[in-house]
This record gives structure tokens, C-alpha cells and sequence, in this order.
């Protein structure tokens, strides 16, 4: 039996994105596709603790919104709405809903808004009370939101051609 399982090629995730002037940051979002392929995979075809589900949860919702911080900074680089490149993600966020950029639902900038509160776990010290937890703070509706949200963005007319990969 082969169970090989290979993600969706670079070469094939970074030809359909808009962004040509931008290798770098293009090419560093496939890749962080590529890894989200992998976690998402790992999720479907594995008997993993509740503990490793929680934690590849928490790595898919970190991951995702560096992508989406990597795609509205080309956005807003792209519609001359920025020039600088450190920018904090919060402002990135405002920058493309108050200009709508992207023409997404009042819903979907919520998604965004409480999904980049959470990437902010990352910094394990934060937590602010007994039980705030990565444990407790992760969970699979989490997931399904990034993946939701991350499909709509990754579809968008200004920012590829069409959204390849099995996020």
C-alpha cells in the first residue's frame, strides 16, 4: 500500500496569484499553503490526542493569518494605500475593510477581527486568567472559520486567478 501524500506544488499555488511584482511574499504564502495542506491532512487522516488536534489547530489558525496579513499588505501596497512595509496586522485589517478592498460581508470582517484576536495566542505567557489555555482556546469551529474565511480571501478577483489547494 502507498500512502504517499504530497501537497498541492509551489510552482502551482504561486502562478495563480495576482501579485507578480511580489515573488517573495507570494512565494512565502504558497509555502504557508502548502504547510496548511499538510495540517489539514493531518487532521483528516489521523487518530491524534485531542491535545495534538488543539495544538495543529492552533498552527493552522497562526499560519492562516499570516497569509492573510501577507495578502492585504500586497492589496494595500498594490492600491498605493501603504508604502511602508512594517505594518501591524490590526491596521492592515482596517485599511482593507474601511476602503473595501476585497467587498467582504460585515460577517466576514467580524470572522477576521476575532480569528486575528486568537492568532495572538501565540504568545503562550498571554494568557490572562487559570484556565486560558491553548487547550481551551482552539477548537474545531475555529478551524472550520479560517478555513472558510481563507477560501474567500484566496478566491477573491484582486487577489488570484483561482484558489488551488486543499486548505
Amino acid at each position: 500500500m502507498n500512502d504517499t501524500w504530497f501537497p498541492t506544488p509551489i510552482e502551482k499555488l504561486r502562478k495563480n496569484f495576482i501579485f507578480s511584482d511580489e515573488y517573495s511574499v507570494v512565494s512565502d504564502v504558497c509555502y504557508s499553503i502548502q504547510y496548511l495542506e499538510f495540517l489539514s491532512h493531518e487532521l483528516a487522516t489521523h487518530n491524534l490526542t485531542m491535545v495534538i488536534r488543539k495544538q495543529i489547530i492552533k498552527n493552522y489558525i497562526i499560519v492562516a493569518s499570516g497569509i492573510i496579513e501577507a495578502i492585504f499588505y500586497m492589496v494595500c501596497k498594490n492600491k498605493k494605500i501603504i508604502k511602508k512595509k512594517s505594518i501591524h496586522f490590526d491596521t492592515l485589517i482596517k485599511l482593507v475593510l474601511d476602503n473595501n478592498l476585497l467587498s467582504l460581508s460585515s460577517k466576514e470582517c467580524l470572522v477576521i477581527h476575532s480569528l486575528r484576536r486568537l492568532r495572538n495566542k501565540v504568545h503562550i505567557y498571554s494568557n490572562t486568567y487559570y484556565y486560558d489555555t491553548s487547550f481551551n482556546s482552539f477548537n474545531f469551529d475555529d478551524y472550520d472559520r479560517m478555513r472558510d474565511i481563507l477560501k474567500i480571501i484566496l478566491s477573491n478577483k484582486e487577489i488570484a486567478l483561482d484558489c488551488k489547494g486543499n486548505i
